[in-house]
């Protein structure tokens, strides 16, 4: 890297600009963009898939829908700062499980869908499905709901 002076200024740290050769600006570019994509990925909104699974991570542009499924009793809970954002024709989160389903979110997550549902619960066989949610959960469809809950169990 050289230092050069500007013509016409005093010679101080506000007048000296750094110069560079084209192979180290690109190669400083492609660096900087490559620490951008990385880090990108590790913000994405996610969720855990066990029968106990935990979402963490604020929402990005390469969120994808979290698909969380049990043949028996699930429960799905929120961390501090997570945040989902869904582009396309899906859902947010979608949580099926069987004998009961809960979804909280005490968090105050932002979740929302290019789909019909920000959130897609549903239970079968027998026990409850629960839903609850302290921040906001949007579809981006006339046709669809934020939150959607089916229950097919016997406690329904």
């Amino acid at each position: 890297m050289q230092l050069k002076k500007r013509p016409g200024n005093l010679f101080n740290h506000r007048a000296v600009v750094a110069q560079l050769s084209p192979g180290i600006a690109i190669a400083r570019f492609l660096t900087f963009g490559v620490m951008l994509s990385t880090g990108q990925s590790a913000l994405a909104g996610n969720c855990t898939t066990s029968p106990t699974s935990v979402c963490s991570g604020s929402a990005s542009g390469s969120d994808t829908t979290q698909s969380i499924s049990n043949t028996g009793p699930i429960s799905v809970t929120t961390q501090p700062g997570f945040g989902l954002s869904v582009a396309g024709a899906t859902d947010g989160i979608s949580v099926s499980g069987e004998n009961g389903v809960s979804f909280i979110d005490n968090n105050h997550s932002i979740i929302s869908a290019g789909g019909m549902f920000g959130i897609y619960a549903s239970n079968d066989v027998s026990g409850d499905l629960s839903i609850t949610s302290t921040g906001s959960v949007s579809s981006a469809t006339d046709l669809g709901d934020g939150i959607r809950g089916d229950n097919h169990g016997a406690n329904s």
